[in-house]
């Protein structure tokens, strides 16, 4: 599932099966193993936020990933009202007393979610916007090379040239 350059893939035609059951919680977990690892990532000095041009490409990989959570929040309300639709569920536990309220209410709560997910995505792209055109002096480019690798390797100063 990785591959030498870092990149992570995972299998995207998936035809069923006993294990279709777990696969998506499999990947919502590493979804959200992600999610903190990015957080550790970028924090100061852990050198994946060093320069604008990473926290550029960063930006587009996160509301890439936002942006497709819309389609997957909108297709588990589906799969709950088909569930309910079908007198699939009960309520086993909890205060809820009826089955269609809850289903109800899940629905208009991953419509919210979905909403604020398109909303996230937007910010994301404004962002990555505003600072398409900053990037690093010289001087600052060249102190971040030498403490990650070789200054060479950076092309931060670019993105100030004129």
């Amino acid at each position: 599932m990785s591959s030498d350059d870092g990149t992570i893939t995972f299998e995207t035609h998936w035809v069923g099966g006993r294990g279709a059951q777990d696969r998506a919680t499999v990947l919502a977990r590493a979804f959200e193993e992600s999610a903190r690892t990015i957080n550790y990532a970028t924090m100061h000095g852990a050198g994946g936020a060093e320069a604008p041009s990473q926290i550029y490409s960063l930006l587009a990989s996160l509301y890439t990933g936002t942006g497709a959570l819309p389609q997957a929040l909108r297709q588990l309300a589906a799969r709950l009202a088909e569930m309910n639709e079908a007198g699939s569920l009960q309520i086993r536990q909890g205060d809820a007393d009826d089955v269609n309220e809850a289903v109800v209410r899940a629905d208009r709560d991953l419509a919210e979610a979905a909403q604020a997910a398109e909303q996230l995505t937007a910010a994301l792209q404004r962002v990555q916007n505003a600072i398409s055109a900053v990037g690093m002096t010289e001087q600052a480019g060249a102190a971040v090379g030498r403490a990650y690798g070789d200054p060479d390797d950076y092309d931060f100063d670019d993105e100030n040239e004129d």
